[in-house]
């Protein structure tokens, strides 16, 4: 979501470095694919994959090598995600400490370090370790890239969403996200993915506050956006018609899509799949 990515590092360093062959760099890229692709229902696997792919990068590349530390980047955002953050703590602990060890505590990737420690004690509810380093992140960002570049606007939300999901501060929260969106209108364009995926924040706090007209602002381009992009049958549309019917008070008509949804979604992903089980619930 926010960092640089592995997998082109990991490509670029495999051309620069005369030192590294090309079939073990190919085969520690495989490694870190193949753990991007586990869904993490079978954690020891997943575990012991991980703890592979550390071992190689350090054996091929050094323990301090940017890309053995993108592997572990790369890995915490993974555990994060699928929940594992116990898992996911200790690796971005020493992520941190090495990047604010090796490139100093301004540096773009040690902010990044910063904003993945963040998510992990907020996957935590750490909650007290996690506000600050969000802040560090953010501000770190502005200072260092601008207030308009997009991993600036990356944090922004960030901070944003964990003021809207754990703090009383929803002003600030609304301000944040407000700004998100619209600094990813101006990088990406009106109608770009991005802001309307970030539009999702809004809608649910503006739920949260009874603010049901201001909701459907938002409910509606997002609809529009996936309608003309997907097929009208396929579970995103779908999931994004059911939110608006239920803004707009429409239970009936939005139980039966929801319905739909999952069904679809069977399809498209399987029973077990996360996206499938949201439409269950």
């Amino acid at each position: 979501f926010w960092r640089t990515s592995t997998m082109f590092l990991i490509g670029f360093l495999a051309l620069s470095n005369a030192n590294i062959r090309a079939q073990e760099t190919e085969t520690l890229e495989a490694l870190v694919q193949r753990l991007e692709k586990l869904s993490l229902n079978n954690r020891k696997e997943a575990f012991e994959l991980s703890k592979i792919a550390i071992s190689r990068a350090e054996n091929e590349l050094g323990k301090e090598h940017p890309t053995t530390l993108g592997v572990i980047g790369e890995i915490v955002g993974v555990y994060t995600m699928e929940g594992y953050c116990s898992d996911a703590l200790p690796l971005a602990l020493r992520l941190l400490e090495l990047r604010e060890r090796t490139l100093g505590g301004n540096a773009e990737l040690t902010l990044s370090a910063v904003l993945d420690l963040a998510s992990v004690y907020r996957c935590l509810e750490r909650n007290d370790l996690a506000e600050p380093l969000f802040v560090r992140g953010y501000e770190g960002r502005r200072q260092l890239l601008g207030d308009e570049h997009k991993d600036t606007n990356t944090a922004r939300l960030m901070l944003g969403v964990y003021y809207q999901q754990v703090t009383t501060r929803k002003d600030e929260a609304e301000k944040l996200i407000k700004h998100s969106i619209e600094t990813a209108e101006k990088i990406w364009g009106d109608d770009g993915g991005i802001s309307i995926f970030y539009s999702g924040y809004i809608i649910k706090l503006y739920e949260e506050q009874g603010r049901t007209n201001d909701a459907l602002e938002f409910a509606k381009k997002r609809f529009r956006y996936y309608r003309k992009r997907y097929n009208p049958d396929s579970s995103i549309v779908l999931s994004e018609q059911g939110k608006l019917f239920l803004l707009q008070h429409r239970y009936s008509e939005a139980e039966d899509v929801v319905k739909r949804a999952f069904t679809q979604s069977e399809k498209e992903y399987g029973l077990d799949h996360k996206f499938t089980q949201s439409y269950a619930v």
